[in-house]
């Protein structure tokens, strides 16, 4: 475990938080509303970031690679700018049929939009471009 001294805490590259509670050291987050762990003093994911690779640069997120919230390992995070992670976040992403035909016909609309003005091949990769295919 290594120490966080900017929010008192320790924290392993498992995603594990830990601080001294009356010289016990207590390890113990819990789950907001849309499944990412939080302590007090924030968030794991981010507080795991900030430990062991510095401060999140302004205009980043991080990002779970394998896309479980609660995963909070070192090795399974990683920095992307919020409109990378925002494209990594709606790629591929598991809805009801319902849900997938509305998103699809508002997505084709955007795309004859964007092949109107000439604004096509701006996708930061051929899997990402594939995506909205």
């Amino acid at each position: 475990m290594k120490f966080n001294s900017k929010y008192n805490v320790y924290v392993s590259k498992d995603g594990i938080v830990c601080k001294y509670k009356h010289d016990k050291l207590v390890c113990r987050t819990a789950s907001n509303q849309n499944g990412y762990r939080k302590v007090h003093e924030g968030l794991v994911h981010r507080l795991v970031w900030e430990t062991f690779n510095g401060e999140i640069p302004k205009g980043y997120e991080i990002d779970h690679i394998n896309a479980v919230r609660d995963d909070n390992r070192l090795e399974n995070l990683q920095l992307l700018s919020h409109l990378d992670n925002m494209r990594k976040a709606h790629c591929g992403r598991k809805d009801s049929a319902e849900t997938t035909a509305r998103r699809s016909a508002a997505m084709k609309a955007r795309k004859m939009t964007w092949l109107q003005r000439g604004a096509h091949g701006r996708f930061v990769s051929k899997e990402e471009e594939a995506c909205h295919a």
